[in-house]
């Protein structure tokens, strides 16, 4: 009955103006979210409606609703290739605000992310959090105690290296994160307040989300 209605909505907002909808992490689907997808899919062949589906190649065998889509006769596949190696540094440069990088972490990022934008992203956030990289006057440099980069044991996944950056944070921080993780990507500060579960600590929430 949720699919009826969604799709019932869907059709009545499509006789307006044309529209895109767009699934983002796909890979992570449950059954029940494919099984949308696909009657989404079919109604896109009807009308005016643009659908994206975006996604990771699946290491286990993918959804049967997967399948099926590919073989729909205006289905375009696109696959996407790995970052250049030119893409990625530049990428790594906007996103710790610097102009140029040691060559022992620009090796190490190359080597680590192998094209993976976000890993890459990560990678450079995670070596700043632990000091092993210093950002200042827009330059980045290697800290004194960083001798040999390649020796550190950095997680081999996106999802590893995001862990070990929440892993370092304060409890504090650390509650406040999976508090607001339950509520979703956007959230609004007073909602956050109220189910916060430690009341002695919701006068400082403003300081400890300023520091995330």
């Amino acid at each position: 009955r949720t699919r009826s209605l969604l799709l019932q909505l869907l059709h009545a907002s499509m006789s307006g103006a044309p529209k895109v909808v767009i699934v983002e992490d796909a890979h992570w689907l449950d059954s029940a979210s494919w099984a949308l997808t696909l009657a989404v899919s079919q109604v896109a062949q009807s009308g005016p409606l643009l659908f994206v589906i975006a996604l990771r190649p699946f290491t286990e065998a993918p959804p049967l609703e997967y399948s099926q889509l590919l073989r729909v006769s205006d289905v375009q596949l696109l696959r996407l290739g790995i970052l250049s190696s030119d893409d990625i540094l530049t990428l790594v440069h906007q996103r710790l605000g610097v102009s140029s990088l040691p060559r022992a972490v620009s090796v190490l990022i190359l080597e680590r992310a192998e094209g993976n934008p976000l890993f890459c992203e990560e990678l450079a956030y995670a070596l700043r959090d632990t000091g092993l990289i210093t950002i200042g006057d827009g330059e980045c440099r290697l800290a004194p105690h960083a001798d040999d980069l390649h020796a550190l044991r950095l997680p081999d996944t996106v999802q590893g290296v995001v862990t070990s950056r929440i892993d370092r944070l304060p409890p504090q921080q650390q509650l406040i994160l999976k508090v607001a993780s339950v509520i979703g990507r956007e959230f609004t500060f007073r909602l956050l307040e109220k189910i916060y579960p430690m009341e002695s600590d919701r006068s400082q929430l403003p300081e400890y989300l300023a520091v995330l």
